[in-house]
């Protein structure tokens, strides 16, 4: 429904909404209707994951004649297992290679500096490309397995802090 919203007049999106209460067919016709003669782009991240449903409905529309180019982003792999073949032909064939290990870092060190750090710290390079190689050289798993070994050095660090503020002490609540 959010797709169809930039199609809408000001009167459609705010009082009449049709989009709201129409069934798939009723909002097939709707959205074929507005857009008429326009070229529609269809952008899919990680398309690997659409459903068996969303291929048909990309595929219903194409049939319909709606004018619709589909650019599916996804890995060679992920591709030649998933059913992405029946929307057709890749007719561009761009391919993007993996960043490199040192393009990945650099990347990482840009965000450690964004937020007051510097270099790679707490990371030694060695750890570094144990992750990197961890997450099969995928970029974003790469950030995210950083972010989450950085909050487990933080956490742990603040209980090594604990400890030595209160060696002889266990924190145990009070109950009043």
């Amino acid at each position: 429904q959010k797709m169809i919203l930039p199609l809408l007049s000001i009167y459609e999106r705010i009082i009449s909404k049709p989009h709201m209460r129409l069934n798939s067919v009723e909002f097939f016709s709707l959205l074929k209707k507005k857009l008429a003669h326009k070229s529609v782009a269809l952008l899919v991240d990680n398309a690997h994951h659409l459903t068996d449903k969303n291929l048909e409905i990309i595929k219903g529309w194409r049939k319909e004649g709606l004018k619709l180019q589909a650019i599916i982003a996804t890995t060679p792999s992920d591709y030649g297992k998933s059913r992405l073949q029946e929307l057709g032909q890749d007719e561009l064939e761009i391919t993007l290679r993996r960043p490199t290990y040192d393009e990945v870092k650099e990347m990482l060190v840009k965000r450690i500096e964004a937020f007051g750090g510097k270099g790679i710290y707490p990371f030694s390079e060695e750890e570094l490309k144990r992750m990197y190689e961890k997450v099969d050289k995928n970029p974003k798993e790469f950030l995210k397995i950083c972010r989450d070994e950085a909050i487990k050095i933080l956490i742990h660090r603040r209980e090594l802090l604990d400890k030595q503020k209160f060696p002889d002490e266990q924190l145990q609540p009070t109950i009043k």
